[in-house]
């Protein structure tokens, strides 16, 4: 396994090419550049590794902007949206239960009901993992929830502030060259287990 750790200053202490693509393409606002980065398992083909990089950005930039038409430029033609947050179903109508979304519909219902349910969603970006399957992001995610998604009597609030962190895996697709979906979890260390 080899690891290059991103310092304070966007270096990573190497001199690849990959030190330089990765401060350059998350200097854009609303992206932190001070970021930690790990290559994770086999080397990761330099044109592949950049590729998933500008997907990452692009993908931020346009969920941040609440851009469902931009965010699918970054999908496959089929991807699948898998929330982890809990292992299992606790309702079909509970964000925070195991749910499944296919195909270029279910992307789009699910960033549907997503910017519905949290007003204001917005992604920092903290760090990233890469290997040859793919990307992990790890986020703090920010905005309002809704008091009637969190089942709430009525007290005339609107919407409730949170911010969490939020690991994510996002499996990259050689041939397309774009993520195949997203996959959502809790805890890091499942998003991790994705990229070996």
């Amino acid at each position: 396994m080899s690891a290059v750790s991103r310092g304070s200053n966007g270096s990573n202490g190497t001199d690849g090419a990959h030190g330089e693509v990765g401060a350059a393409a998350f200097k854009r606002p609303g992206i932190l550049a001070q970021l930690k980065e790990d290559r994770i398992g086999a080397a990761v083909p330099d044109g592949d590794y950049q590729t998933m990089l500008q997907l990452l950005e692009t993908h931020i930039v346009h969920e941040n902007a609440h851009d469902i038409d931009g965010i699918l430029t970054t999908l496959t033609r089929d991807p699948m949206f898998v929330n982890e947050m809990l292992p299992f179903t606790i309702s079909e109508k509970s964000w925070f239960t195991r749910k499944y979304w296919m195909g270029r519909q279910g992307a789009i219902e699910f960033y549907q009901a997503m910017f519905r349910d949290f007003a204001d969603f917005h992604l920092d970006l903290l760090g990233y993992a890469v290997s040859p399957k793919g990307l992990v992001s790890y986020c703090n995610i920010s905005g309002d929830v809704f008091a009637e998604l969190l089942k709430l009597p009525k007290l005339g609030i609107d919407g409730i502030p949170f911010k969490m962190p939020l690991p994510t895996f996002f499996p990259f697709d050689s041939v397309e060259r774009k993520f195949g979906g997203e996959q959502i979890y809790l805890c890091t260390s499942q998003a991790v287990k994705n990229l070996y």
